[in-house]
């Protein structure tokens, strides 16, 4: 939620000026700021749910070990919660249309609330799969209003292969800690220098006045 603020902050004037004075200018600078935010959101969700069984007894301490199941579901619906917040945030609203940014929130409250009743047999597979399919359904619609509506998609192509790539890691959360940190290590170095290299410039502009 922090990096969403902080984008809207700092992104809206610009992509503001950007949408009114050339829709390619806009398209270009939102796309890069969707793969870039993207992909360290989708790095950051993977380390939590990679690491989750070594951060919960230093962060929340052993009792709440306990949770593990519940982590991966939880941390991809807030990753795909906080990726609609920031991709609403860089498409919808210097477009002034604030009713597509409710729409797709809209749509994930409903989504969520929808599948939980359903399964409200079963509480723990309900916050489970409601959070996460919610989330999913939210982001779908969003994506969707933004192609046909402003022909431009708030998830980039780009994308789909480190959310697949990441989303597979998820099932060898059971491997070894060493296998975790190399498999962690080598989809972090594939999608920071090959799949994403501006993040690698962002880093070096960000660093260079401290060095």
């Amino acid at each position: 939620q922090l990096l969403a603020a902080a984008l809207g902050e700092v992104n809206l004037a610009f992509l503001s000026k950007a949408f009114v004075q050339s829709r390619e200018t806009f398209r270009r600078m939102a796309v890069r700021t969707l793969e870039d935010v993207g992909a360290v959101t989708v790095l950051g969700g993977l380390f939590l749910i990679l690491f989750a069984r070594e951060l919960i007894p230093i962060l929340a301490g052993r009792p709440y070990i306990a949770a593990l199941g519940f982590i991966p579901a939880v941390t991809w619906a807030y990753v795909a919660f906080a990726f609609l917040d920031i991709a609403t945030n860089t498409i919808f609203v210097p477009a002034r249309r604030a009713d597509f940014r409710a729409t797709g929130f809209a749509a994930m409250t409903l989504g969520t609330l929808g599948v939980m009743l359903m399964l409200r047999a079963a509480p723990e597979t309900a916050a489970n799969a409601g959070l996460l399919l919610g989330a999913l359904v939210g982001l779908g619609i969003g994506v969707g209003i933004s192609v046909f509506r402003m022909h431009l998609s708030l998830f980039p192509r780009t994308l789909l292969l480190p959310v697949v790539a990441a989303g597979g890691a998820t099932f060898l959360v059971p491997l070894p800690l060493l296998a975790r940190a190399a498999l962690f290590a080598g989809i972090a170095v594939w999608i920071v220098v090959v799949a994403f290299p501006t993040l690698v410039n962002h880093a070096r502009r960000f660093l260079a006045p401290s060095v």
